[in-house]
């Protein structure tokens, strides 16, 4: 939401309440004038234009003005000073200026016959300032929280979308180098095999570095990808079949890209896939309006630095809560020299 929409939601129910309050009482004074009052139409809409003036005057002076230029730098003594001239002294004189005078040039009305209505009028007006002052506080309150909270999300947007341009830059080359020289191997011994894992390199390439800049993808795309990713790491593999990927989606269903990378590729890599008893595991499956993922391999010795998740994985939790907060559950596991991730993503 941009800060004008905002402005806009904050600012319009005091617009309508200030409007409206302004209505009622200039149709019960029209109808039941103070005494001594000349109460013409004319009288009325100078009378209710004065009042407008005072209220939104006092309104936007502390919304816009004494609330962040004193109040949030912390100078509250001038606040206070100022609020003060403002509510006692400048929109009582506005008034006066705005209406009685006018009023009194109009009708030929002396200003202080009533010294009572002078006081009152004082107080009222002090008083009606003082209200959309308060008024002024609290929407500037509001509007500043909620925009702090958007700033918030966008910043945190903006880093995610970094971190991410770093995950594919890292992405990026594992998957040239590997695949590259896994292809090598197989030109001169079988050559249209090494045309096809050349042609998935392509794609799978094509769409991290280009299609991965939407914000959605289709999640059948994100499943044909990482099956080329999965198709491509197993090359250099001795027994393939230790590797198993399985995927159960009747709806084609938007993703944000590359959601389920990171963990297959951290598979990848705290597995030895070339030793006996090692395993990787991996499911994608749509359960009663939930998209669940599973992805187990086994880990033969436990790494020595402290990173154990990796930059990936840490990626993905900050991503999972920023676009589906509430709306999923990751759980990672570690025994029996088996690492075990299951996510669920509530589609409703």
């Amino acid at each position: 939401m941009n800060k004008k929409m905002l402005f806009f939601l904050v600012n319009s129910p005091v617009w309508m309440l200030i409007i409206s309050f302004v209505y009622i009482f200039g149709f019960r004074r029209y109808l039941a004038p103070p005494e001594g009052f000349v109460t013409t139409l004319g009288d009325i809409t100078l009378w209710s234009f004065s009042l407008l003036a005072v209220l939104f005057s006092s309104f936007y002076i502390f919304y816009s003005y004494l609330i962040p230029k004193y109040w949030r730098k912390d100078k509250r003594k001038n606040f206070l000073l100022l609020a003060s001239l403002t509510i006692l002294i400048i929109e009582p004189v506005s008034y006066f200026v705005i209406h009685a005078i006018p009023a009194s040039i109009i009708y030929k009305r002396e200003i202080f016959t009533y010294p009572s209505q002078v006081i009152g009028g004082w107080f009222t007006c002090s008083t009606l300032a003082f209200l959309a002052s308060i008024l002024g506080v609290l929407c500037k309150n509001i509007f500043d929280s909620v925009s702090s909270k958007e700033s918030k999300k966008d910043l945190e947007h903006k880093n995610l979308q970094s971190e991410l341009s770093t995950l594919k830059s890292k992405l990026n080359p594992h998957l040239l180098f590997n695949s590259i020289n896994n292809i090598d191997s197989l030109i001169l011994t079988n050559p249209e095999q090494a045309s096809a894992f050349l042609s998935k390199l392509s794609d799978l390439l094509r769409y991290v570095v280009y299609e991965t800049e939407d914000e959605l993808v289709s999640i059948n795309k994100e499943i044909s990808n990482l099956n080329k990713y999965i198709d491509l790491e197993t090359i250099r593999l001795i027994n393939p079949e230790c590797i198993s990927f399985t995927s159960h989606i009747s709806n084609n269903v938007l993703i944000p890209p590359m959601l389920f990378f990171p963990f297959v590729e951290n598979g990848f890599k705290h597995s030895n896939l070339n030793k006996e008893g090692q395993k990787l595991q991996i499911a994608i499956s749509e359960d009663r309006g939930k998209l669940v993922f599973e992805c187990t391999n086994t880990v033969m010795e436990k790494p020595d630095n402290k990173d154990t998740k990796g930059v990936g994985l840490m990626i993905s939790r900050k991503r999972l809560r920023l676009l589906f907060p509430g709306k999923h559950e990751l759980k990672i596991t570690e025994e029996n020299n088996e690492y075990s991730i299951k996510l669920q993503i509530n589609l409703n």
